[in-house]
């Protein structure tokens, strides 16, 4: 990975739930793949991956049926806000998904 990229990280990218002094004084670590459940740096070192999981990765990273969702999606609408009274058929299906499964009534779902 060129050095030109950790120093871009570097400059322009402030890291959450980091120490900035280790990461000024061993440069950030880029993660270029996710295979299951393991993710892989730009030197080539492999990682269990165990944090992704609380967000957005809790099936890994290569999971058929999600990519081929995510695929389908992005090729229809890949995202869209929800101002102004708009929506999308993805955000109406999975609120609605949401607040089915939920035990209280007259629930309803906001996305960030």
């Amino acid at each position: 990975m060129s050095a030109q990229l950790k120093d871009k990280d570097l400059q322009a990218f402030l890291h959450g739930f980091s120490s900035l002094s280790q990461i000024r004084e061993h440069g950030p670590q880029v993660m270029v793949k996710g295979q299951g459940v393991y993710v892989f740096d730009s030197e080539g070192q492999r990682y269990l991956e165990a944090n992704s999981g609380l967000w957005n990765a809790v099936l890994g990273f290569d999971d058929e049926v999600v990519l081929a969702a995510a695929r389908d999606q992005f090729n229809e609408l890949s995202a869209y806000h929800t101002f102004f009274g708009r929506n999308s058929i993805a955000g109406i299906e999975l609120a609605d998904l949401l607040v089915g499964t939920s035990p209280l009534d007259g629930g309803r779902v906001f996305f960030t």
